[in-house]
């Protein structure tokens, strides 16, 4: 699920390592950029977990186990 968006902003990540890996200084726009891919990747891969790992019955053990 997601595998082109997640493809592509792998994409711009290498591009961005590439561009910093000789040394050359990062702007604020840069690093925001980055912070923003890095936000978005882990979001999709934390729904994707949650998701294929939450089928009605695990969520139901889950709910009737659960102690607050």
């Amino acid at each position: 699920m997601f595998e082109g968006i997640c493809e592509t902003m792998h994409h711009e990540m290498d591009l961005l390592e590439d561009k910093f890996q000789d040394g050359n200084a990062m702007s604020e726009k840069d690093l925001e950029m980055i912070d923003k891919m890095a936000h978005a990747l882990k979001c999709l891969a934390t729904y994707e977990a949650m998701k294929g790992g939450c089928d009605e019955g695990s969520y139901a053990k889950i709910k009737r186990y659960r102690r607050y």
